[in-house]
Order: C-alpha cells, then sequence, then structure tokens
C-alpha cells in the first residue's frame, strides 16, 4: 500500500465523522494524526478505484467501449482514520470526480 507523505510542517487537519457513542475530546496530536491516516486512506481509495475503473474498461471491447468515463463519488473519512465511500453531497468530507476521454 502505498503511503502519501504530508509535509508535517504544514499538516493538513480534516473534520473527521464522529462514530456513534464516541466523544470529542482529542489532543492537537491526535488530530495531526487521525487527519494524516486519513488523508493516507483517502488517497489510496482514489488510486483503488481509478485503477478498478480503467481496468473495467480495459475489459470492454472497444467497439462498445465509451469515448469518455466518469466517476463520481464521495469520501467520508472517519475518526478512526478510515475513508469510506459514500454518495457525494452533504456526507462526504471530500467529493472526487475522475474523468477518463477516449484518446484517438
Amino acid at each position: 500500500m502505498n503511503k502519501f507523505v504530508i509535509d508535517e510542517e504544514m499538516p493538513v487537519l480534516v473534520e473527521l465523522s464522529l462514530a456513534p457513542g464516541a466523544s470529542e475530546c482529542a489532543t492537537l496530536g491526535d488530530i495531526e494524526e487521525k487527519s494524516a491516516k486519513a488523508l493516507n486512506s483517502a488517497m489510496n481509495t482514489i488510486s483503488q478505484m481509478a485503477k478498478y475503473i480503467v481496468a473495467t474498461m480495459d475489459s470492454v471491447s472497444e467497439s462498445t467501449r465509451p469515448s469518455k468515463v466518469e466517476s463520481k463519488f464521495g469520501l467520508k473519512l472517519t475518526t478512526e482514520g478510515n475513508a469510506v465511500i459514500t454518495k457525494a453531497g452533504l456526507e462526504a468530507n471530500i467529493e472526487v470526480t475522475l474523468t477518463w476521454e477516449l484518446k484517438m
């Protein structure tokens, strides 16, 4: 699994969704660590989704393959540091759109 490095001098903090019954008590260090873990999980999820879509399109015969493919999904980042695929919209922390156009 790839690890996407986040600049330790410029941490990216994300709003993490609390699991039912979880409390909001955390130190800044905990938040930075969980944010980094959640972002790494999100980037890996995006990478795996892109690979899956490309493999799926490669399996379609050229005569029926569409000239353009777009996939849109949301990612919800959890306090456990995971990225969960969800529908794009209010529930998502990150909205992802992946687009490929057939090269002639």
